[in-house]
């Protein structure tokens, strides 16, 4: 496994890490689980059709929110280098 870092890590950060237990599993005992709930959901057309418009309606609005911001963002940006142009050429009169 190799570290993304470059020069691997400092020791402060070796320092900080340590070592975790091991489950012990030589017992041969599992967990006791319930499958009585775990018959498989057979999907409709019209519910298929449901979650894919919902998924979509969920991204359009996080995609107009980000969009909102960016745009906002620009013209702030756009507004700010007008401005002081424009004081610019007041201040040379």
């Amino acid at each position: 496994m190799s570290s993304s870092k470059e020069g691997g890590f400092s020791d402060d950060e070796l320092g900080t890490l340590s070592l975790w237990d091991v489950p012990d599993v030589s017992t041969g005992k599992s967990e006791d689980i319930s499958l009585e709930d775990t018959e498989p959901t057979v999907l409709t057309a019209e519910d298929i059709d449901a979650v894919q418009k919902q998924a979509y309606q969920e991204a359009f609005v996080k995609g107009e929110a980000i969009g909102f911001e960016e745009g906002k963002k620009r013209v702030i940006k756009k507004v700010n280098i007008c401005w002081k142009k424009k004081q610019k050429n007041l201040q040379n009169y």
